[in-house]
Formats: C-alpha cells, sequence, structure tokens
C-alpha cells in the first residue's frame, strides 16, 4: 500500500505587508521589502491537503524520501509559493512536493490575532509502507 506522509514542521517567519495610509514624496511603499517577523501568536494551521504524486522512477525502484519546503503562506491560507530546501534521497520527489503543496490551504499565521503573510517549513515523507 502506498502511503504519503505529511508534517508540518520546524520553523516559521512572518511576513508584515505595510499597512501604510500614507506615503512621503513620491516613494512607492507597495515595492519595498516587507517587514519579517521572527515570532508570532498562532501558527499556519493546515486545513486542506493533496497527497503528492509518488514520482515513477523512485516508485517502481523502491525508493523512498523526504521533501522540506519553505512555504509563503498568504493571510487568507494561501499558498503563494513552495521553494525546496531539501529533497532526500533524490531530487526528483521535490517536483512533486512542490506540485502538491500550492494546493493546500491554511488557517493562517496571526500576529495581535490579525492574519498575515507568513514564511512556513513544511516537510512531505514519500513512504512505500503501510501503516499496519
Amino acid at each position: 500500500m502506498l502511503r504519503v506522509i505529511t508534517s508540518l514542521s520546524i520553523s516559521l517567519l512572518l511576513l508584515s505587508i505595510c499597512n501604510c495610509s500614507s506615503q512621503i514624496g513620491s516613494r512607492d511603499i507597495a515595492n519595498e521589502t516587507p517587514v519579517i517577523y521572527e515570532d508570532w501568536d498562532t501558527p499556519p494551521e493546515l486545513l486542506y491537503h493533496v497527497p503528492p504524486k509518488y514520482p515513477k522512477e523512485e516508485l517502481k525502484d523502491g525508493i523512498e524520501g523526504r521533501v522540506t519546503l519553505r512555504l509563503m503562506i498568504s493571510s487568507n491560507g494561501k499558498v503563494l509559493d513552495a521553494q525546496v530546501i531539501s529533497s532526500e534521497p533524490t531530487v526528483s520527489f521535490g517536483p512533486a512536493a512542490q506540485e502538491a503543496v500550492l494546493q493546500f490551504m491554511f488557517k493562517p499565521a496571526l500576529i495581535n490575532e490579525k492574519p498575515v503573510t507568513a514564511y512556513y517549513t513544511h516537510t512531505i515523507i514519500f513512504s512505500l509502507r503501510s501503516d499496519t
């Protein structure tokens, strides 16, 4: 039986979008680098996930693996970006994991009870063993 396990893990960095009501001179606030926080009140919570497709060659060869991704989760819970941090033992697992997590939905991270865009580390484990 084929089994893919997802596990939320490791770190969360929050990205706060500047919400200024005025601009100084002709300064373009929308294009400035946002402030990144290292502390948060509530981390993102996975609400919906899509199992990744097991890469065909790895499935055929009986290879299991693990992919760690850095997700950017919007203040409405949508995954905006997914970057592979590591893919073991082969890089083939990375694209399958990225394709899946871009379809995930989260309850967003909170600061002062307000949803914020957050960076979050998420690990997907590709396993051929069943839970028996």
